[in-house]
């Protein structure tokens, strides 16, 4: 069997962005929950609200959840993420903005960024910043602490209390 169709490698965190506007506060926690019966979670942000992008619709609620696995980002991302999505009510439509009960996606696997949006939009820089203050950006040599600093600055993200446990992790 190739590499490519192996589904587990050493274990590794994986830093995975959980957004919500249905029934945010319900199913960010439901997310979380799930996440914590398959996986060993070794972190978790706060929560953060932020206005719907793309499309008119209700806020968003944003979170980034740390695990422990040692499935392949493949593996994780269509043996667990999606059916997970799927359990919680998410209907994948055509389009990409569109009101969602879950989006679960994987920002950082091991030590590779997967997903290069986590500079440039606050609903992923700002709850990751919280995890991964020290990440270094390639390029630029900033850290996401910096970033999500300025782009708390720029943007209408906005801390929520009291949606997940203090005991969660």
């Amino acid at each position: 069997m190739s590499a490519a169709h192996n589904v587990e490698s050493p274990k590794q965190s994986a830093y995975l962005a959980l957004g919500s506007n249905i029934r945010p506060e319900r199913f960010i926690r439901l997310a979380v929950e799930e996440l914590g019966k398959r996986f060993e979670i070794s972190g978790i942000s706060s929560v953060w609200e932020t206005t719907a992008e793309g499309f008119v619709g209700a806020d968003f609620l944003n979170a980034v959840v740390q695990i422990e696995t040692n499935l392949t980002p493949i593996a994780l991302k269509y043996r667990v993420l999606r059916p997970l999505e799927a359990q919680l009510g998410r209907v994948r439509t055509e389009h990409k903005y569109s009101p969602r009960t879950i989006d679960i996606d994987i920002l950082i696997f091991g030590h590779a960024v997967l997903d290069p949006e986590i500079w440039s939009q606050p609903h992923l820089a700002v709850p990751l910043a919280e995890l991964l203050p020290d990440l270094l950006h390639n390029n630029f040599g900033e850290n996401l602490k910096t970033t999500a600093d300025n782009l708390k600055m720029s943007s209408a993200i906005q801390l929520k209390t009291g949606i997940l446990p203090e005991n969660i992790s």
